[in-house]
């Protein structure tokens, strides 16, 4: 299999000897290819992947105190009865989150000397004879 893109880095694949290439093409290797079609992280993406790591570790610690999540172990602050339970959980959340935040800056540092950076969904999706289905996926017409 030989891999080829085109001017807007969109990956076209043929047979080795296929006599039929597209005209204009540039030669890549697989890895290149790869790299090309691996999905893009949006921002958004991002946001919800650290909200998400952030949310199971604060379940977690509450699961050590028997608590199904961080929600209902901090309820228990209004509690006469776990009171302390609560006022843990209260502190516990509000330390990972202000802990996590401080980090954002090295993670945006991260990317950016990995040359990754935040874009715009229409900046890295085709425009034109391309749609977009109802799993979110883009397709070529």
């Amino acid at each position: 299999m030989q891999y080829y893109k085109d001017e807007n880095n969109q990956v076209w694949a043929y047979e080795d000897g296929d006599a039929n290439v597209k005209s204009g093409l540039t030669t890549i290797t697989k890895a290149e290819a790869d790299e090309l079609l691996a999905p893009r992280r949006t921002l958004e993406d991002l946001v919800n992947m650290f909200n998400a790591a952030i949310t199971v570790r604060l379940n977690a610690f509450a699961a050590l105190k028997q608590y199904d999540s961080m929600q209902n172990a901090m309820l228990m602050k209004d509690s006469t009865a776990f009171k302390s339970d609560g006022e843990i959980a209260y502190d516990a959340y509000d330390s990972t989150w202000q802990a996590a935040l401080a980090l954002l800056p090295q993670i945006l540092d991260g990317l950016k000397t990995k040359n990754l950076k935040c874009v715009r969904m229409d900046e890295i999706v085709y425009q034109e004879n391309y749609y977009i289905d109802n799993n979110g996926i883009q397709r070529l017409n």
